[in-house]
C-alpha cells in the first residue's frame, strides 16, 4: 500500500514557475526510507522552492530521497502511481537495502545506488506514460 501526499489538488499539482524565471522549478517525489516495513508507504510530492540548485541537509546526505519527476505532471498520473505495484515493489525493496550510517562527520544514507537510479528512471517514464495515455 502506498499513499502520495500532494500539496494541493490543482490540475498540475507541483508545477511552480517563479515571475522572471525561464523554465518551472524542479518538481520530485520525496521518499522517507526509515519507515518500517510494517508501515505505509508515504511519499511527498513537491517542488523546489529555491532558485537554482540548493537542496535540504536530509536530501544532501540521503537521509530522504527524492525521485525528480516531470514539474507538469497531473494529479490523475501521481494518483495512478499510487497503485502501481512495481513501483511499489522497488520503493519496498529499496527500503529494506537501506541504512543510516555514521561518516564521521555526519548521518548518511547507504543503500544500492544501482536500484535508486532504476527507481528515479522508472518513476519518470512511468509518468511521463501515464500522462501521455490520459490524454
Amino acid at each position: 500500500m502506498m499513499k502520495i501526499q500532494i500539496p494541493n489538488r490543482k490540475r498540475q499539482p507541483v508545477f511552480c514557475q517563479y515571475d522572471s524565471q525561464s523554465f518551472p522549478q524542479k518538481a520530485y517525489l520525496e521518499f522517507d526510507p526509515m519507515t518500517s516495513a510494517k508501515e505505509e508507504i508515504v511519499l511527498t510530492a513537491g517542488y523546489a522552492g529555491a532558485i537554482g540548485n540548493a537542496v535540504p541537509m536530509d536530501v544532501w546526505h540521503n537521509l530522504i530521497l527524492r525521485f525528480g519527476i516531470p514539474s507538469q505532471v497531473t494529479l490523475k498520473a501521481l494518483n495512478a502511481l499510487k497503485k502501481d505495484e512495481d513501483f511499489i515493489r522497488m520503493l519496498e525493496q529499496l527500503r529494506e537495502d537501506y541504512d543510516q550510517v555514521w561518516d564521521g562527520n555526519n548521518y548518511v544514507g547507504k543503500f544500492d545506488v544501482d536500484l535508486y537510479y532504476n527507481v528515479c528512471h522508472y518513476t519518470q517514464e512511468r509518468l511521463y506514460s501515464l500522462m501521455e495515455q490520459q490524454r
